[in-house]
Formats: C-alpha cells, sequence, structure tokens
C-alpha cells in the first residue's frame, strides 16, 4: 500500500471568533505548484511444473498482485494560496486532453504546450503561469502464470493471474480557501496567471 500526499496546509478550522483565518498562507511573486505523483510498476511471474510417473501429474501456479494507493494533492481548508505568475513559466501542466498514436490508443495525459493548440478544444496554448495542484497516478503491471505436467498416464497443470488495484487519485481545493486572492504591496499578476486543478490516473 503507498499514501503519496503533497498539499499546502491541512484541514484546519476557523478562527474560534469565526473570522475563518486559520489556515495557511503561501505567496510567491512567481508561481506556485503542489504536485503528488505516484508510478507504480510490477513484474510477477509464477511457473510449476507437475509430472506423474506411472500416475497423474498435478501441476498449479498463481501469480497474485494487490495494490491499494491514495495519491492527492490539495489545498488545506482556509488556506490563501496566490501565485502572480510574474518570471518563469512552468512546463508539465494537464491541460484535460489525452494523447494517441495513430491507432487511436491511449497514450498519455496532455499538458500545456508553448505555442500548440489544446487537442481537447482547439485553443491556443502557453506554459502555465499561476497556481496548478496537480495530482498523478501510474500503474504498469506484467503478470504471467505458467505451468506444465506430463506423465505416462495423465498429466494436467493449470495457470492463473489475479491483480486487485485500488488507486485514487484527487486533486482539490478545501472548502472556504482563497486562490489569488490577495494583492499584496500592489504587486501586479501576470495577465496569463491562472489557476488549474487536475487529478489524472
Amino acid at each position: 500500500d503507498t499514501t503519496t500526499w503533497a498539499y499546502i496546509g491541512d484541514d484546519a478550522t476557523a478562527y474560534s471568533d469565526g473570522s475563518g483565518g486559520g489556515g495557511a498562507r503561501a505567496e510567491a511573486l512567481g508561481n506556485v505548484v503542489v504536485r503528488a505523483s505516484d508510478e507504480t510498476d510490477s513484474t510477477m511471474i509464477a511457473g510449476s511444473l507437475g509430472i506423474g510417473l506411472g500416475a497423474v501429474g498435478v501441476g498449479g501456479a498463481a501469480s497474485v498482485l494487490s495494490v491499494t494507493k491514495d495519491t492527492q494533492a490539495f489545498l488545506g481548508d482556509y488556506a490563501t494560496v496566490d501565485g502572480k505568475g510574474n518570471g518563469g513559466t512552468i512546463a508539465g501542466i494537464y491541460d484535460g486532453s489525452t494523447e494517441t498514436d495513430g491507432s487511436q490508443a491511449f497514450t498519455a495525459f496532455g499538458t500545456e504546450t508553448d505555442g500548440g493548440s489544446d487537442a481537447r478544444t482547439g485553443e491556443s496554448e502557453s506554459l502555465f503561469r499561476g497556481v496548478a495542484v496537480q495530482a498523478a497516478s501510474r500503474e504498469d503491471f506484467f503478470l504471467v502464470g505458467a505451468s506444465a505436467g506430463g506423465g505416462f498416464y495423465a498429466g494436467l497443470a493449470g495457470g492463473v493471474t489475479v491483480e486487485t488495484v485500488d488507486s485514487d487519485t484527487l486533486a482539490f481545493v478545501g472548502e472556504h480557501s482563497r486562490i489569488n486572492y490577495r494583492n499584496p504591496d500592489g504587486v501586479v499578476e501576470n495577465a496569463g496567471q491562472s489557476v488549474n486543478i487536475s487529478a489524472v490516473n
């Protein structure tokens, strides 16, 4: 089992006077990125051989894999997070599209590009500026259950593979949070300032 969390703040509650000022604060003249990523690769091979000499030979093989994952990226309750987007841009921010190969098979989740067009909407894209909350999980399994049976009289063999995957991937903003809300000392945000909350699995 794996748990991967990235966050600013937590489940903070409001001040006792009800002002709602108990959450975490993060301010940047540039960008703020909260990113949780969990990649799981597994290879399992199980084999058996059953041989019967004058009787019945019996063989069996089982390959069993069970995976439980919890991947979260979030801004906690009552958090105030401000990314003005000035300075450099951020690559690798998910744009909601998927990429395919020539056979239209899924290959990857699309990300913001510089000067390209969104594969889903056709809109022109630029690399990201602002506040991004990103959660990503990937699972790649290769399981083999092989068996063989033989004998002078009879040989029986069987193989089975079983995989159970419970993978939760969440990206969210907590209650009463404020994003790109403050304007301290009159700092002006970049015209491309934005917010992106994405979870992909």
